[in-house]
């Protein structure tokens, strides 16, 4: 099917190269001749418009091995009585006839099937270790909670993330970091300091599942007055990802993201609000002017949920600012340490 599906999207490349490219779908004419037939001319048009509009002056030639399916030409069923888990029957040159592909499921596709179901649209990929499908499959979002307590999360290199109720995640990954950071990966989801980033968000969502986060809005992009060595010591430190995967779960979970401005978030006494570079000594916070003690991070978290200026801003966010909920920061507050006992 892939021998014949590249040269007929060339073939049809070739067509509308010469002609001029308006609208969303090329010449009626051209799109006659049955649904497999259909694809080919509509992705060629738009790779065709696509190389014009960045100043190609020779036709592209469409080299992928890839085959996309929509609602008319595929159709997925389940059936765990077999050696296989499933059989994906797609549409074929031949007319009525149509394919039977078997498959195998995995853990993640198992998960996605309980919260989801599975929308009409596959793509066939070839690769050099076989052939894979990616299924798509409709995840309701569940509607927002108005009234959920608001969590601190401090990001950090040592540890991957404290929260303000004194908790700590991720204490190995900073040396599986270190040891992963000059391999190399077909894409950076593949990397195992990710990957355990992932597991991380999903272990803060599990352990508060009625609750809103604040995160810490970092950029360290540019040398912005950062020596080569502090920037080349953040360069395998993936600040944002746990932030960015707290969204993704947000959006299915029902509970939102909040990015704060992080400056002074750990040398800020939580109690009094005494701003001194001395309150810090590394992972220790004592307060010079009301001797307050805890955690660093754990201080850090806590002012995260407690500051005023935060906005749910981010890739997917497109609401207003949430109220205040905090109006002013308790005298008789604690800081859990690291054992979980308090201070």
């Amino acid at each position: 099917m892939l021998a014949k599906w590249v040269p007929l999207v060339n073939e049809r490349i070739a067509l509308y190269w010469p002609m001029e490219n308006r609208g969303s779908f090329g010449p009626l004419a051209t799109r006659i001749g049955g649904s497999f037939l259909r694809r080919a001319s509509d992705l060629a048009w738009v790779i065709v418009k696509a190389a014009k509009a960045s100043g190609q002056t020779v036709h592209p030639t469409y080299i992928a091995k890839e085959i996309s399916f929509d609602e008319t030409a595929c159709r997925v069923t389940f059936n765990h009585e077999t050696s296989f888990d499933g059989w994906i029957e797609v549409q074929t040159l031949v007319k009525r006839h149509r394919v039977a592909l078997p498959f195998k499921s995995f853990r993640r596709l198992n998960e996605a099937l309980e919260r989801g179901t599975v929308r009409k649209c596959i793509k066939l990929v070839r690769s050099k270790r076989g052939w894979f499908a990616c299924i798509c499959i409709a995840i309701e979002a569940k509607p927002y909670r108005l009234k959920g307590e608001l969590i601190g999360i401090d990001v950090g290199k040592t540890v991957a993330a404290a929260t303000s109720t004194g908790r700590f995640y991720g204490r190995d990954l900073d040396e599986l970091r270190r040891r992963t950071r000059h391999r190399a990966y077909r894409s950076t989801a593949k990397m195992p300091y990710r990957q355990g980033l992932n597991r991380v968000a999903k272990q803060i969502v599990a352990d508060h599942p009625a609750a809103d986060f604040a995160v810490e809005q970092l950029d360290f992009r540019g040398s912005n007055k950062r020596g080569r060595v502090f920037r080349s010591r953040l360069q395998t430190f993936a600040y944002q990802h746990l932030a960015r995967r707290l969204e993704d779960l947000g959006q299915t979970e029902g509970f939102r993201v909040l990015w704060v401005d992080p400056a002074y978030s750990s040398q800020t006494c939580p109690k009094c609000r005494e701003v001194n570079k001395g309150n810090r000594q590394g992972d220790n916070f004592r307060c010079l002017a009301c001797d307050f003690t805890g955690h660093s991070d754990v201080v850090a978290a806590i002012n995260l949920a407690t500051r005023k200026e935060r906005r749910p801003v981010g890739r997917r966010s497109r609401t207003s600012a949430l109220p205040n909920r905090v109006s002013r920061v308790s005298r008789d507050i604690q800081c859990p340490d690291q054992k979980g006992a308090l201070r």
